[in-house]
């Protein structure tokens, strides 16, 4: 599977494509958008996880038993 980058003649501009859609699709077009943002916003924003730490504390609270 290989993706032409290159415009050819008989590509059509994104604004037509748009222009083409029904509401149900522009609808699930902006709902997809909306949610793509949404995750990466959120990857971008939490804190990064590290294992090591995790996995010391919760050794921490096994073998302190009170």
């Amino acid at each position: 599977m290989s993706a032409s980058t290159t415009p050819s003649a008989d590509s059509i501009a994104p604004t037509k494509v748009w222009a083409a859609l029904n509401a149900d699709l522009r609808g699930r077009v902006l709902r997809l958008l909306a949610q793509l943002a949404f995750n990466l916003l959120i990857t971008q924003t939490e804190p990064p996880v590290n294992k090591e730490t995790s996995d010391a504390h919760s050794s921490e609270q096994s073998q302190n038993p009170a």
